[in-house]
């Protein structure tokens, strides 16, 4: 039996959920609706991690929506499925609160419906309960004029509360600069309630990745309602928890370039990674231990939550300091602090690595000095090079030393798009699968 089931209100949408998971090491297939799935013996489908369904009830009486979702729910709830996912449209048209209705009332009591509509990956953002896209609100957008399914607020809990008979609860983002116990009481309080959809406002890919955090950790029982970037962040806990998570990522981004701020800002908006800020200066003095110690403590204590792992040398320009001036002061020449700067990365990352080596498919590396800095701390030989990701960034393996024949990408730090590194470590994911 699969492990993830997505009930979709359409074709597209079933298929848009389902792809998201192309790089968790798991198969996948959308079923035109639930006949499709069970008009063979019911165990023919069993080796699928994701299952998407299609209901096609978006544009439907919501009486006929709210008995095609309630069979498809009453199907599976008996089932040993990890999570639950009742995907809604990106722009949130539909017959959602009554879909929502459908698998709670189909479910035992003390389900919650956690929704997070943002899809920041399309422009779609959350903010004190509105819908925003492309920066507009949702009403001021075409989806209003739908022939169809219009959109008449931006708010999203009035959108669910004109179908659904559920108390709606929203969690704004400024709690998401709480620390998990702290939402959790939140999201507990709002139940205490009465309230068993709680919609909550996510502005990027790390706000989403929170909240799974966060609802991953609940006791009560739950089912996603997200056009698809929740469900995928809650649902590789789930599959991490039952064994079949892909391994991980470890990238040392050491280039301290614009660009690659830019690049690492990219990545952290649309992956489920954990970068951690290395305090750069600590590594060229008497607290360079403590801080590769630090910072791999922290890498290794959250690798299990993270599809991507690693470490960056800068994320804002207040980052970067004045070589010139750190050099007049420790007596140290440009060269010699940027090389104890690259051997302090290096040892944190050949530190993951020995302690995680299991749990690690692939590394990936950005900046010259860091390249050569890590592929010496694991006394590689050289790199196998088997192809081109993109202009001056290369797939190959590892020769030789600890990690011989682990794949990895090596790219410079001024090269490509603010996507660049996104896409070599999606490549990379590929390879390994």
């Amino acid at each position: 039996m699969a492990d993830i089931v997505v009930i979709a209100d359409d074709l597209t949408g079933a298929n848009a959920t389902g792809v998201l998971f192309e790089n968790k090491n798991c198969k996948i297939a959308t079923f035109l609706d639930l006949l499709t799935y069970f008009k063979e013996e019911k165990g023919a489908y069993k080796d699928y991690d994701v299952i998407s369904i299609n209901t096609d009830s978006r544009s439907i009486a919501k009486e006929e929506a709210y008995n095609r979702v309630a069979t498809v729910t009453n199907s599976f709830k008996n089932e040993d499925i990890k999570l639950l996912s009742k995907r809604i449209d990106s722009t949130v048209r539909g017959n959602v609160g009554s879909e929502i209705d459908a698998v709670l009332d189909s479910l035992a009591d003390n389900y919650l419906a956690i929704v997070v509509p943002a899809f920041p990956a399309s422009n779609r953002i959350t903010i004190g309960g509105h819908l925003l896209v492309n920066s507009i609100p949702l009403e001021r957008t075409d989806v209003a004029k739908d022939p169809k399914t219009p959109v008449e607020t931006s708010c999203v809990s009035k959108i669910i509360a004109r179908q659904s008979k559920y108390k709606i609860g929203s969690i704004e983002l400024s709690s998401l600069k709480n620390n998990d116990q702290e939402i959790i009481q939140e999201i507990n309080g709002l139940k205490n309630e009465g309230k068993r959809i709680i919609v909550f406002d996510a502005v990027n890919q790390q706000d989403i990745n929170k909240i799974a955090a966060v609802v991953s950790e609940l006791k009560s029982p739950v089912i996603s309602v997200d056009p698809g970037p929740f469900t995928l962040a809650l649902g590789v806990k789930s599959l991490s928890s039952n064994g079949n998570q892909d391994s991980s990522i470890l990238a040392t981004i050491g280039s301290a370039t614009n660009l690659t701020r830019t690049q690492v800002a990219n990545l952290e908006e649309n992956t489920n990674s954990l970068l951690v800020l290395v305090d750069s200066k600590k590594l060229i003095g008497a607290e360079k231990e403590a801080e590769i110690e630090r910072v791999s403590t922290k890498i290794l204590n959250n690798i299990d939550n993270y599809q991507i792992v690693g470490l960056v040398s800068s994320k804002t320009e207040e980052d970067v300091f004045d070589l010139n001036e750190l050099s007049k002061r420790l007596y140290l020449s440009r060269d010699q602090i940027a090389q104890k700067i690259s051997d302090g990365l290096a040892v944190i990352s050949r530190q993951v690595l020995n302690a995680a080596a299991n749990k690690i498919g692939g590394i990936f590396i950005t900046g010259g000095d860091i390249t050569i800095a890590v592929t010496k701390a694991i006394k590689t030989v050289g790199i196998e090079v088997q192809e081109e990701v993109l202009p001056l960034a290369v797939y190959g393996k590892i020769l030789g030393g600890d990690y011989d024949g682990l794949p990895i990408v090596t790219k410079g730090g001024l090269i490509g798009d603010s996507d660049a590194i996104t896409n070599c470590i999606n490549h990379l994911f590929k390879k390994i699968n």
